[in-house]
């Protein structure tokens, strides 16, 4: 960014010679603006002559806050809002790569050199300045009015911050852009259209450079039932049962989802907070389907859904103790006939092989074999699909038959 300002300064150099076209575009702008009711420059001054502190103040604003300010925006984005740094850091690019091509065609003197209007070079009178004599000013190009990009910088640093910040006080960096706007015009280095110019090239940047956004479709939810959950969970599991609802719902509609399901499925809710969940929405089914009950019976209906959550866990609980018993006991029983088939091959001497005729060890077409690593991975993912904290002891050997 600062190789860009120093070419822009450069810039501003080469088009330097060119003074009567500067004033024949000063004398333009200025019919320009009357045709279209803009305030006098001369009047608005005024306002700011009215008090040499004033003034002075405006003087020292024009001349330290443009560069250091817009500095300081590029750091703080940089370090602690790196996600909007690139996009704000192009549009002080191409707006100040904009504003030069600009001063190459269209020189703009500016208002304070313009005799017989009234408007006073504040800057020389009251100090400080940041700009020598015209004649011998060789370090910057004065007739490069339009934009005003004090203007446009002020206007991408305030677009800026308001963006990236989320404080409520954020809407307060508007004001940036706006006293400096006050200040290049009451100063008499800028004309109104100079800043619309900026303003109006910010406008192009800002819409160039936004993020395309998708319209997401709302699935309707339950919010009665939600609310329940909620209330027996707690609000961050409560979140996460909306989240499950609206993803199951989004990829399949039919039938729609319940929060119960969710509440299931989810496993960042506790086993407890879920069996509360689910009574709840249960107490509320059984509500609805008795409409004639009294409101007395409320707590009835209550007990008996904890009753029948309760018992519907202790069902799952024992059919997944089942099943991992039963994938233990098959794993076991493979990886023994496999240790007892290598003993009785390893216990064949070699002189029994050669006695009797050979043996046709093909199993035939109608055999069913089994290949016992298989067997043996299919009961393992079997296990490792399965919760490993069950409640219940439960005996893994079959009923009947001594363990091995």
């Amino acid at each position: 960014m600062v190789g860009l300002f120093l070419a822009y300064k450069v810039g501003r150099l080469v088009v330097d010679g060119r003074v009567s076209d500067a004033f024949a575009d000063a004398d333009l702008v200025w019919h320009i603006e009357r045709a279209l009711r803009l305030p006098d420059e001369a009047g608005f001054q005024q306002l700011l002559l009215s008090s040499e502190g004033l003034i002075r103040t405006a003087n020292i604003y024009y001349a330290v806050v443009h560069f250091p300010a817009t500095v300081a925006f590029l750091l703080f984005m940089y370090f602690f809002r790196p996600e909007h740094y690139v996009r704000f850091r192009r549009m002080l690019a191409w707006l100040t790569a904009m504003g030069l091509v600009i001063h190459f065609v269209f020189p703009l003197a500016p208002p304070r050199m313009l005799g017989g209007l009234g408007l006073v070079d504040t800057a020389a009178v009251y100090g400080p300045s940041v700009y020598g004599p015209p004649q011998s000013d060789t370090l910057s190009n004065q007739y490069a009015a339009m934009p005003s990009l004090h203007v446009g910088w002020a206007i991408v640093v305030a677009a800026g911050l308001i963006i990236a910040t989320r404080s409520r006080w954020r809407w307060l960096w508007a004001a940036h852009p706006v006293l400096t706007m006050i200040v290049v015009v009451g100063t008499a280095n800028h004309y109104w259209i100079d800043g619309l110019v900026a303003g109006a090239l910010v406008a192009g940047l800002m819409a160039a450079t936004a993020k395309p956004t998708t319209a997401v479709p709302e699935i309707p939810i339950n919010e009665g039932t939600l609310v329940n959950a909620g209330a027996a969970v707690g609000a961050g599991s409560a979140i996460k049962a909306e989240t499950g609802i609206k993803a199951e719902t989004a990829i399949n509609p039919e039938p729609p989802i319940t929060a119960r399901t969710a509440i299931i499925a989810e496993t960042g809710i506790k086993p407890q907070a879920a069996i509360k969940a689910r009574t709840a929405i249960r107490a509320e089914a059984l509500a609805r389907a008795e409409p004639t009950a009294r409101a007395g019976s409320k707590t009835e209906t209550g007990a008996r859904a904890e009753t029948e959550v309760k018992a519907e866990v202790r069902t799952e609980t024992w059919a997944r103790a089942e099943t991992r018993a039963r994938a233990e006991t098959a794993i076991r029983r493979s990886r023994t006939d496999s240790r007892e088939d290598g003993t009785a091959a390893h216990a064949v001497r070699p002189g029994d092989k050669a006695a009797g005729p050979a043996e046709d060890t093909t199993a035939p077409s109608g055999d069913n074999t089994t290949d016992e690593p298989a067997v043996v991975g299919v009961h393992e993912r079997a296990i490792r699909a399965v919760p490993p904290q069950v409640p219940h002891t439960v005996d893994t050997e079959p009923a009947g038959e001594p363990a091995r």
